[in-house]
Order: C-alpha cells, then sequence, then structure tokens
C-alpha cells in the first residue's frame, strides 16, 4: 500500500510505502513526485512486521495514493 504526503499547498511533495530490508526488517521508502523509482528512506523507523510499517504510515501520512502508482 501506498501513501502520499503533501505539501500544504496540496500538491503532492512524496510517495511512501513499505518495504523490507535485507536485514528482514520492515523500512519506508519514498519516492518524490518527479522521480521514477523508489528508495529506502533511512530517517523513518524500522518495522519487525509490514503490518506495523503500514500502520505507522496510516496514521502519519493517512491519505492513500492511486493504485496506478
Amino acid at each position: 500500500m501506498t501513501f502520499v504526503e503533501r505539501f500544504k499547498s496540496g500538491r503532492i511533495s512524496r510517495y511512501l510505502r513499505p518495504v523490507k530490508i535485507i536485514t528482514g526488517k520492515y523500512g519506508i521508502e519514498t519516492r518524490g513526485f518527479k522521480d521514477s523509482r523508489f528508495i529506502c528512506n533511512m530517517n523513518f523507523p524500522f518495522f519487525d512486521t509490514e503490518e506495523q510499517a503500514e500502520e505507522y504510515l496510516s496514521i502519519v501520512f493517512k491519505e492513500k495514493a492511486p493504485e496506478i502508482i
């Protein structure tokens, strides 16, 4: 599931989604509005399960992105 972060003006600033990293934990990867690929963002916490990562994103960012991402 992909989430959206917006500027105060309402324009999309970046897309976020959970990703499994090499250690077996889950992190958050981000993609800018004009970027073509997602990159794991080390500024977010790590989680034991994908469900925990999605719950974190749903609480902090709330808005789900359209399915075409």
